[in-house]
């Protein structure tokens, strides 16, 4: 029994006693992610808390207090509302309209295939069922005490009706959807799902307060409902239903352009994501907690996607940034008083639906009134928007010609993607199975002859100190690459790198900062760099975007540079690498001392300074007269990085005493 209350995709545990803070810093899962509406105080009933197993596409739509109410999408192409209930009985202090509150959220939400809803509704409907009687106009909250036409036949063990089992039904007429507790396979019967305990004072007896409510035409998606009794645990049943949705309900990975999109991010609010995630620390921990006994690639890989997925959840949590669910509500101008006028609009639909009209005089008015209003926003936003830019070309000219040569939409690679494809694949895969030891031999002799200086074989008298090249990855490394992070940089995935980067806090009013993720992003480092996992099949996925190089033809391919995209978690760590490997070189004079670029603190300008002196002291005329001529020759090679033989780079770092972890 208790293996079944930890196995499924989606769970609902209702009456929670917690409050919001403990529901979300301690109750975090390892593969699940969890979604909850509590209450601000302690109190010995309330609360519901969802889990949905990693891996499946959900997002949260909405969250309700009194009742707690949470509202979920789930599904690649919205196959799936979810929406879990919590809802006091009549006799608590808190007395609500509850199926009142479920009808306006649904009708606020965007459609969905199918609804379910589901939870401790305190509703006992006993043997009721959805009807197929018309709308009644002259009682439009209330149905009458007859015995309606049957839709769905019920049974139930539990035959007493309350007040708010009547507005489910009455609830279920209104949006077409059936209770499937009593008339599905495994509950034929109706189980009862609350059982009172001995010494309960306010309910004496069994009932079936728990519900599973689902949309008409997608009831045969319910393959079945099982009532399993918990008594030893709690005075409420565990009720499980398996829901087979048609199509696939896990995660698809977006590309690029089509449905991708980043993660929310507010700068100037950037302290709120800070304290959430200082705040829920321990679901990170909880994430990293027995990472040592992972020694697969692909295990450290999931880990990681756990964080990443807790991050995005941090940042949409910290911004509170509005759902918006009609197309129509993209723009700016949309408000909470287009938004409540909307939800009127749909709600009169549903009635004339419900009469079997196809409008009222009522709906009319508040269609003609909604486009009014529309109407009057966008050419209220429009002048807001003029006079903003008016204001920036005044006082930021810079960031007002940004926006005014923003390039459109639609002005992108004037070539066929399959051309695109095969043409980077050769690029990026080019063999060099040509290339023997005395072609390696022969690249040393020609860097003798050029003056670039003889490459140190490696030799065995030589001690080399490899503690700082594969050593362990300490905090400070990941934070000098957090200090070396741009803002608003582009990725292969959907973390910004503003939110490994501001995530930190003062250490007392004027302390140094302490950046939160550091520590585990290095324990995430290290399993895979001292252990030699390797690099996750996720983090070696990137983006390749074509920019033309501002010359030729936009119609032939070499005319475009290639950019690739990463994840940013494997920025992060090949540039703690590359530090590394960078202090090794400058410590140990690898690197020529005419290398100019990818050099700290040498650069262009370094090299013009040094071929100004050259030109300076030969060109110019000395006390004979003369003049000594000086030749100058510039070499561009063509694909230089693209073409890079594999074996002759890894060949010539083990020449140059690289070696262990770091190869």
């Amino acid at each position: 029994m208790m293996e079944d209350m930890f196995t499924g995709d989606i769970r609902v545990i209702t009456e929670t006693w917690l409050t919001n803070e403990e529901a979300e810093v301690g109750y975090a899962v390892p593969g699940l992610n969890h979604y909850f509406a509590c209450r601000d105080r302690k109190e010995e009933h309330g609360g519901v808390m969802v889990y949905v197993r990693e891996g499946i596409r959900c997002s949260l739509l909405e969250t309700h207090k009194y009742p707690e109410i949470v509202a979920l999408s789930v599904g690649n192409d919205r196959d799936l509302l979810v929406i879990a209930v919590y809802a006091s009985p009549r006799q608590a202090n808190i007395n609500v309209d509850v199926f009142g509150v479920i009808s306006a959220l649904i009708s606020q939400l965007p459609a969905h295939k199918c609804t379910l809803i589901l939870g401790d509704l305190n509703a006992r409907v006993g043997a009721l069922y959805r009807t197929s009687a018309p709308f009644d106009p002259h009682d439009p909250l209330g149905i009458s005490e007859e015995v309606p036409v049957v839709v769905h036949p019920r049974s139930s063990e539990d035959q007493n009706v309350n007040p708010r089992g009547r507005e489910c039904i009455r609830f279920c007429n209104t949006f077409s959807m059936d209770i499937a507790n009593g008339c599905v396979e495994g509950d034929k019967s109706g189980a009862c799902t609350y059982h009172s305990r001995p010494n309960s004072q306010r309910t004496r007896g069994r009932s079936a307060i728990d519900l599973v409510i689902v949309s008409s035409e997608c009831f045969d998606w319910v393959r079945e409902l099982k009532v399993t009794d918990t008594r030893g645990i709690s005075d409420h049943s565990m009720v499980s239903v398996d829901l087979q949705v048609p199509g696939n309900l896990n995660d698809k990975k977006l590309r690029r352009g089509v449905g991708w999109k980043r993660a929310p991010w507010k700068h100037e609010q950037w302290t709120l994501y800070a304290e959430k995630v200082q705040r829920c620390y321990r679901r990170i921990e909880a994430a990293l907690d027995g990472i040592e006994r992972h020694d697969e690639t692909e295990s450290v890989g999931q880990i990681a996607s756990q964080i990443c997925d807790q991050l995005k959840g941090f940042a949409k949590e910290a911004f509170k940034l509005p759902h918006r669910n009609r197309s129509r509500s993209s723009g700016e101008w949309w408000d909470e008083e287009c938004a409540a006028l909307m939800r009127k609009v749909n709600l009169g639909w549903k009635r004339c639906d419900a009469l079997g009209i196809s409008h009222d005089d009522a709906l009319r008015c508040d269609t003609n009134a909604l486009r009014a209003m529309t109407r009057r926003k966008i050419r209220e936003y429009r002048v807001k928007k003029d006079l903003e830019l008016a204001t920036q070309m005044k006082h930021n000219p810079k960031q007002f010609w940004a926006k005014i040569k923003k390039p459109k939409s639609g002005v992108g690679l004037h070539c066929d993607i399959e051309q695109v494809v095969t043409y980077f694949d050769k690029l990026l895969n080019v063999e060099h199975s040509d290339v023997s030891v005395d072609d390696i031999r022969m690249s040393r002799v020609q860097g003798n002859l050029v003056g670039l200086g003889p490459v140190r074989l490696q030799d065995d008298a030589r001690v080399v100190d490899d503690v700082g090249l594969n050593g362990v990855i300490t905090e400070s490394e990941v934070v000098s690459v957090f200090l070396r992070l741009n803002n608003n940089k582009s990725t292969a995935d959907d973390m910004r790198s503003e939110m490994f980067k501001y995530a930190k806090v003062r250490e007392g009013e004027a302390g140094p900062w302490r950046y939160l993720l550091a520590g585990p992003l290095a324990k995430l480092f290290n399993q895979l760099f001292m252990k030699g996992l390797g690099i996750p099949d996720e983090w070696r996925k990137a983006h390749i975007v074509a920019i033309w190089k501002g010359k030729g033809d936009k119609s032939e391919l070499t005319n475009y540079r290639g950019i690739s995209l990463v994840s940013t978690l494997y920025k992060v760590y090949t540039m703690v690498l590359e530090a590394r490997l960078s202090k090794y070189c400058e410590a140990r004079n690898i690197r020529a001392p005419t290398q100019f670029g990818f050099r700290k603190h040498v650069g262009t300008t370094s090299a013009i300074f040094a071929l100004n002196h050259v030109i300076q002291s030969t060109c110019t005329r000395g006390l004979d007269g003369k003049a000594v001529p000086l030749y100058l020759m510039f070499v561009d090679f063509r694909k230089a990085f693209d073409c890079v033989c594999r074996n002759l780079l890894m060949k010539r770092l083990s020449d140059l005493g690289i070696k262990g972890n770091m190869m």
